[in-house]
């Protein structure tokens, strides 16, 4: 099913809108992400209540009213449980199954457009259960990536772009995602090269840094140390606990944490989002 197709007229000036808050959004968030480690959700809220009604836009002149219900319904139902804080625990299960239900519809009554919807229920729910077990450690990485997928379910073929190809079948946030772990990784190559400068060739050399805790800031640097009874102990890097454990390290008087770097991840995900719509992903 085409969405977010070349188009004229008013199905042109959506796309144009759709696309360019996308843009706006990602620019905004990465500001935010690099000067305070923070992206607020008014951010993902913009986001998919623009692009949410544009693809369902598309949908209902590409697939039909029923399709484009079942996906508008399952995207709000999921942007609810995303976004709100009251939407949580118990409450959160029926709004899930909801948003599961209305994403499968078009494939279980056989309705145009169900390649899409499922492609996004798969995605979405992926992205989501990284976050549920911690592979994706920032709730706004994970809401990013949740948001890209219900207002990009499928590549928008617009303007020329891609310049080389983009292969249909792959949803592209789940590209994003690739292409922007590939930046991260290149990026922490400095970490293991601080520690082979410093001479360190210890337990964590690629993942942490020696800094002062005098110096050591928890909203950029998570501690992989903390004391314990016995002194000094390994420790899993913790947003929550950051900030209490580099104060019990500076009321001990100890001089130096091992830290890991926080990666403002929503930069390489906006850096990744660019390279794919415009030069796209040529792979078979």
């Amino acid at each position: 099913m085409p969405m977010l197709t070349d188009t004229t007229g008013p199905a042109e000036a959506v796309i144009t809108v759709h696309l360019s808050v996308i843009a706006l959004v990602m620019v905004s968030a990465v500001v935010s992400d690099i000067r305070s480690r923070h992206v607020g959700d008014l951010h993902w809220a913009a986001m998919v209540a623009v692009g949410v009604p544009a693809v369902s836009i598309s949908t209902l002149e590409s697939a039909g009213a029923a399709t484009a219900v079942c996906y508008a319904a399952g995207c709000c139902l999921m942007s609810a449980y995303m976004l709100s804080e009251r939407i949580s625990g118990g409450l959160a299960v029926p709004v899930v199954i909801a948003s599961a239900a209305a994403f499968a519809a078009p494939s279980a009554f056989g309705l145009p457009g169900a390649q899409a919807c499922s492609s996004a229920l798969f995605t979405v729910f992926f992205f989501a259960g990284l976050h549920q077990t911690g592979l994706i450690a920032g709730g706004a990485d994970a809401k990013c990536l949740m948001s890209l997928t219900m207002v990009l379910p499928e590549y928008p073929s617009v303007g020329g772009l891609p310049l080389t190809s983009y292969p249909s079948v792959l949803p592209p946030a789940m590209a994003v995602l690739a292409l922007a772990l590939l930046m991260t990784l290149v990026w922490g190559i400095r970490i293991p090269a601080a520690n082979i400068s410093a001479g360190y060739f210890g337990r964590g050399m690629a993942t942490s840094v020696s800094v002062p805790v005098h110096s050591a800031d928890p909203v950029r640097q998570w501690p992989v140390e903390r004391l314990s009874p016995s002194g000094i102990v390994r420790c899993a890097p913790s947003a929550d606990e950051a900030s209490s454990i580099i104060e019990e390290l500076r009321s001990a008087g100890v001089e130096n944490v091992r830290v890991t770097p926080v990666v403002p991840f929503i930069a390489p995900i906006a850096l990744a989002l660019a390279v794919i719509l415009v030069i796209g992903l040529p792979i078979a």
